[in-house]
């Protein structure tokens, strides 16, 4: 037997006539945990699927003949739309983002758990198909609606962790981090979806670190790892591993770093993990570069280089090469830097990432600048720039004019100071 109950037009016209009659508020009529107003305000406007227990109550509270509209609803043989929405879910994450948005088209949902489910979904396609803006505006429409029935499955902490993630790929790590306390504070601990409590926590650590609260960060992933042990997420566990082998680094730990990559590192074989794998490579890389162990850092990149193919993040290959470039750079081997930043840009735009593209570009003006080649710098620079701008970093935009200006100081002394009062505008925009 089905579980939900289709309230047609009719019936919603005779449970909103049955209520006047009677002298109710809808406020009379909720029983705490079971039925609230939003609930009673849908089945009186009707063309919507509520659970079959709630109709049943609140039309044997108001008199309303209930049997010739379960008889018409059990002769239709439906799926579960939970389930439905479980095989959709799947499908986004693991087949095809595409297919999944096919199929949650066709949706009906029976109820206000299936909407608000739905269209968290329809959030995280438009998130995979990159579609920032769109993604941000349903991810939004998710958290607004606050419906105490629907706490327990914890749609809102995902969609703040989601808001959260899209914030900090945007550049804006005190808006991610607003938006991982919002969700911390919303979760139901009781609830479903546990594992976005502790995705939550990682978030908070990554936003900490990329504000440079880096003793913050560290207590934060230490209060985490003691509890690792409760943790099923391998992806979680390994993320810990990363953060806290780069925290480690950048507090002079470095022993302890490179005992914490090693262990990662044989986790993410064993389960086959080549994201996670390639990340700790590049941890482990950037610590034996600090301490000046080249050859070192250099086996480290090269083996996260040779992960490229098999991962799924293509947004962090580009950035594995411009590592390495980094690497050559720092030792002055001149051509293999070259080399490096070049395939960066190559990588960065078969896959259209533009922020790594523009990251790239710079390299290879800094590459020109350290062997005065003044004018290819520029050209570069100035490519580099226009991405950052339509990218809207300011940061990167600043740090840019700078480095233009410092192309033109001998050439054209009029471009120079357009250049530095440009620079100057935008620093004092900032400050306000």
């Amino acid at each position: 037997m089905k579980t939900h109950l289709y309230v047609t037009a009719e019936l919603a016209s005779e449970i909103r006539e049955a209520r006047k009659k009677k002298g109710y508020r809808q406020e009379d009529l909720t029983l705490e945990g079971f039925l609230s107003t939003g609930t009673i305000s849908r089945m009186e406007r009707g063309s919507v699927s509520v659970s079959r227990e709630k109709v049943i109550f609140l039309c044997e509270q108001l008199g309303v003949e209930i049997q010739k509209y379960q008889t018409e609803a059990d002769e239709a043989d439906e799926v579960d739309i939970a389930l439905k929405l479980l095989s959709i879910e799947n499908h986004l994450n693991m087949v095809s983002p595409d297919e999944a948005w096919e199929e949650l088209r066709k949706i009906k949902p029976e109820s206000e758990y299936h909407r608000i489910w739905a269209l968290y979904l329809k959030a995280r396609y438009w998130e995979c198909k990159g579609k920032k803006e769109k993604a941000k505006v349903v991810y939004q429409q998710v958290v607004e609606n606050d419906d105490p029935e629907l706490r327990k499955y914890n749609f809102i902490p995902a969609s703040y962790h989601a808001l959260g993630r899209i914030s900090f790929y945007e550049d804006c790590a005190d808006k991610a981090m607003e938006f991982a306390a919002k969700g911390l504070d919303s979760f139901y601990k009781e609830g479903e979806k546990q594992h976005i409590y502790h995705y939550l926590l990682i978030s908070k650590v990554i936003y900490l670190e990329e504000l440079k609260r880096y003793e913050e960060a560290l207590l934060e992933i230490e209060d985490l790892w003691a509890n690792r042990n409760n943790i099923d997420s391998r992806q979680v566990i390994l993320s810990m591993y990363e953060i806290k082998t780069r925290l480690l680094t950048k507090l002079s730990r470095f022993e302890q770093a490179v005992t914490l990559a090693t262990e990662g590192l044989i986790m993410a074989r064993i389960n086959r993990m080549y994201d996670h794998a390639s990340y700790l490579w590049v941890a482990l890389g950037e610590c034996y570069q600090q301490q000046n162990e080249i050859q070192n850092a250099e086996v480290c990149f090269q083996s996260a280089i040779k992960m490229g193919s098999h991962m799924e993040n293509k947004f962090f290959v580009p950035k594995i090469f411009i590592q390495m470039g980094k690497l050559y750079q720092h030792v002055n081997a001149s051509q293999k830097a070259y080399e490096m930043f070049t395939t960066a840009i190559y990588k960065s735009k078969e896959i259209s990432n533009k922020i790594v593209l523009a990251e790239s570009l710079e390299c290879v003006g800094d590459y020109y600048i350290q062997y005065e080649k003044i004018e290819k710098a520029r050209k570069v620079y100035e490519e580099s720039l226009e991405n950052y701008k339509r990218l809207g970093k300011q940061g990167n935009i600043r740090n840019l004019l700078l480095k233009i200006a410092s192309c033109y100081r001998d050439s054209n002394r009029t471009k120079y100071y357009e250049l530095l009062d440009e620079y100057h505008q935008i620093y004092s925009e900032n400050r306000r």
